[in-house]
Parts: structure tokens; sequence; C-alpha cells
């Protein structure tokens, strides 16, 4: 019990910094488009930060949007469905969530890795951004999501079976 509590206060802390990122974002976005205006004068870097950083926030706030059931979901079929054949859709659902991601993770870590040990940044002059936080942002989102897609195919497959307890990781 100790385990998932401390992977959900993870989650919440790992997608508040990502809102803590956007909120940053903001003042640079806001800095940037008043020094243009108002100074004629460009605040070197913006568009690699930027670039960056929503990728980074994305990752950040996948698996808490997942494990607080707030994604987004096409409901043509599953508002039509009824109670059993929506748990095996979502079943369905989070199986190929979970296929994708066990592709994706090992190349998400050979990326990681490869922008690490070659020092890997982006933009010129003033301001070169290293690429490897966003990288590890991502890595470390697909690692979430994985944990999470488990977390519900172990739940689905309880409640099909019904059996209403939620699983203990």
């Amino acid at each position: 019990m100790k385990i998932k509590s401390g992977y959900e206060t993870f989650l919440s802390y790992y997608s508040s910094a990502g809102a803590m990122l956007i909120a940053v974002l903001m003042c640079v976005i806001t800095f940037d488009v008043i020094a243009r205006t108002f100074f004629n004068y460009s605040f070197q870097g913006t568009a690699e930060i930027v670039a960056n950083s929503i990728v980074a926030i994305a990752f950040m706030q996948f698996a808490y949007c997942l494990a607080v059931g707030k994604h987004v979901r096409t409901t043509i079929i599953y508002d039509k469905a009824n109670d059993k054949a929506k748990l095996f859709l979502d079943l369905f659902s989070y199986l190929i969530g979970f296929c994708i991601f066990v592709i994706l993770i090992h190349p998400a870590l050979d990326v990681f890795l490869a922008a690490v040990s070659s020092g890997e940044f982006e933009g010129e002059g003033a301001l070169r951004i290293p690429t490897w936080p966003t990288k590890l942002a991502i890595f470390i989102g697909y690692v979430t999501l994985l944990i999470e897609y488990v977390i519900h195919i172990l739940d689905t497959i309880f409640k099909i079976a019904g059996k209403n307890r939620e699983v203990k990781v």
C-alpha cells in the first residue's frame, strides 16, 4: 500500500511540475512578446525553450491524466454498450496502450542516453538548451504510463471477474 501511495504522490508531483513549467513558459513567452513589441528586442532561445518544454509537459502529465480518468474518450460506441461490454472495451484500450508503450520504452531510453552522452542541445549562439531533460521527461512518462496501464488492466480484469477490488501495487 505504501508503494501505491508513493507512486500516486509521485504522479501528482510530476504532473504539478508540468503545470509549473506551463507557468514558466507563460512568463518566457510574455517577456518575449513585450520585449519585441516595446523594445524591439527578442529573447534568444524562446522558440527552443517552448519546443522542448511543450513536449516535456505533455509527458509529465499523461500518466496522471490516465490515473484520474480524464483522458479524452470517443464515446460513439462506448455510450451504447452495456456495462460488461464497456469493461471489455476499456480492457482492450488499456492493452493497446500498454503494448504501444512497451514498444516505445526501449528506444526512448536509448534516445535519452544518447542525448546525455553526446551533450545534445538545441539552439545556437547565446542560448544552447540541452535536450536530455526533455528526453528524460519522455522516458519517465513512458514508465509511468506503463505502470498506470498495468494497474488499469488488472483493475478491469478484477471487475470483469466480479471482484471489485483495487490493485495494490
